[in-house]
């Protein structure tokens, strides 16, 4: 995006190159230490079988599969800070979305309710994330109006003629799911928030390609079903304890579409005690 720092020499000149490196080094150092800490618990057998986690797998695959503490630790950064802000960001959108639609707030609510029998603190359980349906309606269209990655970029693995056009091998090409995602043609008044394009018999009606917060196909993101479980979880808690409510107007907020989708203004929203 800064042409100047594409040589190396002006990098360090202007300082911007020791100040990146300061970054990713603390960044490294950090998960290097949670991969050690985990390699040292599985060494003395304290990690119980049937609770095996994602870095669990990683490490015991080390030896088989001959992967480096680098790959692991790759591995390691993606699902500990591309999951968190992302995943803050869609939870910030969705209490958007229901600030500005009381009415669709209080259907969650009262699904809610029923789930958890007016209990403010239970911890929501596996059975409990599968009848939050509604409620996860609601956060699928926000995550369409607004995903929390705005572009993804991908590389041909072979020529692709689209159209007219023929698009070499190798080239780089740049999908954004908040056009796709605003497209007339597959959301009718795509400005406007509605869980219920998210009904079961809606979603077969369409492309499976034509709602993409995630990514899709072989790289689609590790994480989405976390993702979701986490805000389901969140939000659960969130709605039965407070109810959202905006003075503002829902398109009035400007959208920044940098690595994750963020409100310039933050998410101004006012919380009261239910």
């Amino acid at each position: 995006m800064q042409p100047h720092l594409w040589f190396g020499p002006v990098r360090w000149i202007s300082a911007w190159q020791k100040e990146h490196d300061d970054n990713v080094n603390i960044a490294h150092d950090f998960t290097t230490k949670v991969i050690e800490e985990r390699m040292e618990l599985l060494s003395r057998g304290e990690v119980d079988e049937n609770k095996k986690a994602f870095l669990d797998m990683l490490i015991l695959e080390k030896e088989r599969s001959n992967l480096s503490m680098e790959d692991i630790r790759e591995e390691v950064d993606t699902f500990m800070f591309a999951g968190q802000d992302t995943t803050s960001a869609a939870l910030g959108w969705t209490v958007w979305c229901l600030a500005n639609h009381s009415n669709v707030q209080q259907l969650a609510y009262e699904e809610i309710q029923d789930i958890f029998d007016n209990d403010v603190d239970r911890d929501c359980s596996k059975e409990d994330l599968a009848r939050l349906t509604y409620l996860e309606r609601c956060i699928k269209e926000s995550l369409r109006l607004f995903p929390p990655v705005p572009f993804i970029a991908r590389e041909l693995g072979n020529d692709l003629q689209m159209g007219p056009y023929l698009l070499p091998r190798e080239a780089t090409l740049m999908i954004s799911p908040y056009l796709v995602h605003r497209n007339e043609s597959i959301y009718p008044n795509p400005e406007r928030y509605d869980p219920e394009r998210f009904l079961p018999e809606n979603i077969a009606a369409r492309h499976p390609y034509d709602f993409i917060p995630f990514s899709a196909g072989p790289r689609n993101c590790i994480g989405q079903r976390f993702a979701m479980n986490q805000l389901k979880i969140s939000l659960s808690l969130l709605l039965r304890n407070f109810r959202f409510r905006s003075d503002r107007d829902f398109n009035s907020i400007t959208i920044l579409a940098k690595v994750v989708l963020k409100p310039r203004e933050g998410i101004n929203v006012i919380m009261e005690n239910r």
